[in-house]
This record gives C-alpha cells, structure tokens and sequence, in this order.
C-alpha cells in the first residue's frame, strides 16, 4: 500500500512540475521594450548642382517606402526631418526599436524601422527621391547618402 502512494505521489509530483515547466515557459515572464537609436545621415552631393533642401522618412516596411517615392505621400512618417536651407551639414534621426526578451527560454526578438526616403529639392527646382536601408543600429549608428 505505502508503494503505491509513493508511487502516486511521485508520479504527481511528476506532473506538477512538467505542468509548472510548461507554464513558465508559455506564460513566465516577458520583458518587452521599446525606445529609439540616433542615427546620423551624411548627404554626398556628388553633382554640380546645388541642393536647396533635404527631407528624410523612415519608414517599418518597404512598402509604405516604395509608396511614398511613387508619390503616395499622403502623411509623413512618424520619424522625419527637414532640412531647410541645406547646407551639407549631417542630420540626425531617431530611429524608432523595439523588442521582447522571454526570460525562461531566453529568446529575443529585435525590430526597428529599416527603411528610409531620402527626397533631395535641388536649387532648380526638381526633385530626386531614393531609398535607402537603414543599418543595424546594434551595429552602426551612421549612414551615407550619395545623390543624385
């Protein structure tokens, strides 16, 4: 008889602790964060021409990027600038991060938006738009822009 309880109760102290294993890993503790890294943005001129102002969007995904060069711009992204008069100096953005650490299993996840539009309004008048990949910023922390 008293093999049989500890049987049982070994066998239920089993479970429980599969069950507690599972549940910490389901729903144990998440750390999601979110902030913003400065990145620093270089214009190369590489043309005669004078450039009389810059505007730079940062965009989350290639789509909303591609649609706002197609000249779908509609409202500008949440992280933009403007450089009126341009005089060749750098500009600095905010790129927006985020990210989620699970303390159990240890797993992480990173995201920040990766896509930027840089429009150049040149003295003449016109206008160029280009994409640009926005680095790492766990990496690096500036980019180099060459216009045309």
């Amino acid at each position: 008889m008293k093999r049989k309880r500890l049987a049982s109760v070994v066998f239920f102290g089993f479970l429980a602790g599969l069950v507690l294993i599972v549940c910490l890993g389901v729903f144990g503790n998440v750390a999601v964060w979110s902030g913003y890294f400065p990145l620093t943005v270089t214009i190369d001129n590489t043309t005669d021409s004078a450039i009389s102002s810059i505007e730079l969007d940062v965009f989350a995904h290639r789509e909303q990027a591609d649609g706002y060069i197609a000249g779908l711009r509609g409202e500008r992204s949440h992280t933009s600038a403007t450089v009126e008069p341009f005089a060749g100096q750098p500009i600095d953005l905010a790129i927006l991060t985020g990210g989620r650490h699970r303390d159990f299993w240890g797993e992480t996840a990173y995201f920040q938006y990766e896509h930027l539009v840089v429009i150049a309004h040149w003295a003449d008048g016109t206008e160029t738009a280009n994409y640009v990949r926005i680095p790492d910023g766990r990496q690096s922390r500036s980019l180099n822009v060459k216009l045309p």
